[in-house]
């Protein structure tokens, strides 16, 4: 008698716009979610990505006059948010292999993820630029 039993487990998924998309490649969990974001845009091989106009996202921020943007490596599976008060002023980092680094300092961040990751930021007054808060 054949006792085995064979368990398949369905692929996560996420509720966007209430419906169900399946994720087929790892993901990065919230805030750093990339599908929480729409791509606003690129900016050589990094996503500028922020919350949708309109949405209670973007409204909260807009409300309280913070910019929580997002740069997203595809390439690499990295996400960084820029500095906001939710962030306690700092550049939050966070990779699909579960790294989680944070720092105030532009140059320190532009050392850690070119040694680590093997990518180049924006320049420095484009990633300045990305934090500042531009109303809608």
């Amino acid at each position: 008698m054949n006792t085995s039993i064979s368990l398949q487990f369905a692929m996560p998924i996420a509720i966007r716009g209430g419906c169900a998309v399946l994720r087929l490649e790892p993901h990065l969990p919230r805030p750093h979610d990339p599908d929480d974001r729409v791509l606003v845009a690129t900016i050589g091989p990094w996503e500028l990505r922020d919350f949708a106009e309109g949405s209670s996202f973007a409204r909260f921020f807009a409300k309280h006059g913070i910019a929580h943007r997002q740069l997203y490596a595809r390439a690499v599976g990295l996400s960084i948010l820029t500095p906001s008060p939710l962030t306690e002023g700092e550049f939050d980092l966070r990779s699909i292999d579960g790294e989680r680094w944070a720092t105030r300092s532009e140059r320190a961040l532009r050392e850690h993820v070119s040694e680590r990751y093997g990518a180049a930021l924006p320049d420095g007054v484009a990633l300045r630029a990305l934090a500042r808060w531009l109303p809608r």
